[in-house]
């Protein structure tokens, strides 16, 4: 029987699990991005040339060639146009949302409408596969998905 103080902490979407070494980079948000980033959303690069960091924007298709995810920021809930953030790349591990139920060890697309995470049927950009012995059971259950590269 659980005590008084017993709790669980929830993962969250966007939230980092494991990260190699330069998996994980620092990028600005592009200057003509209307609408803040979201911890868990996929990214490409910017057309927007210069000196400084890497400019993101969000993707806007499913066939993006998708950047990175920006991670969870417990200082930060969103990011807005012009404000710097961490991106997730390849070999990171992340907690993203599901949008049905997704297999242990799946590989899984990304559906940029509803910044989830799907099973790969090849319609969308297979982005990585999920990590551990739990997948997820209904959509909106939150699993762990090694990101892999090239995302195109």
């Amino acid at each position: 029987m659980p005590g008084l103080n017993d709790f669980t902490i929830s993962a969250v979407q966007g939230q980092m699990d494991l990260q190699v070494p330069g998996t994980v980079i620092e990028v600005q948000v592009d200057a003509g991005v209307g609408t803040p980033l979201i911890p868990g959303e996929a990214v490409k690069q910017s057309t927007v040339t210069g000196l400084g960091l890497p400019k993101v924007v969000p993707v806007t298709a499913n066939t993006d060639k998708i950047l990175g995810f920006v991670p969870y920021n417990p200082v930060f809930g969103s990011f807005a146009a012009g404000k710097v953030t961490e991106l997730a790349m390849d070999n990171s591990v992340m907690h993203m949302t599901a949008g049905a139920a997704i297999n242990p060890g799946a590989s899984v697309e990304y559906d940029f409408a509803t910044k989830r995470v799907i099973t790969a049927a090849g319609t969308n950009t297979k982005i990585g596969h999920v990590v551990g012995q739990k997948g997820a059971t209904a959509a909106g259950d939150i699993i762990r998905v090694r990101i892999i590269s090239p995302i195109v």
